[in-house]
């Protein structure tokens, strides 16, 4: 649990950091705007494929390859349950994982 909890934090940091090092107080609008470097469009470019990678892509390979394994495991230990209550439990566990990664690729 705590190794979560760390990796969670370190996950945030990582996400956050660019901000942190880019964004500075534009005297002449009074509003807090990133300052890229030169050649700013490929800064720009990278920070959001960086910001899309690290959060939300990343994650989803994660989730989909944690689902991918309960589904082979409890295809795999259905071999003890009868037919009918076998394949009816592995519809419920696939149809709950491809519900989880829809909505987490929905919100």
């Amino acid at each position: 649990m705590m190794l979560w909890n760390c990796r969670g934090q370190l996950s945030v940091l990582e996400v956050v950091l660019p901000v942190v090092i880019f964004s500075d107080v534009q005297d002449t609008f009074n509003s807090c705007n990133m300052i890229w470097l030169e050649p700013k469009d490929v800064w720009s470019t990278a920070f959001i494929l960086y910001t899309a990678t690290v959060g939300f892509f990343g994650p989803l390979l994660i989730i989909c390859l944690c689902y991918l394994l309960i589904v082979i495991k409890v295809k795999s230990s259905g071999a003890r349950a009868g037919l009918t209550k076998r394949r009816r439990s592995e519809r419920k566990v696939t149809r709950m994982v491809v519900v989880i990664v829809v909505v987490f690729v929905l919100c």
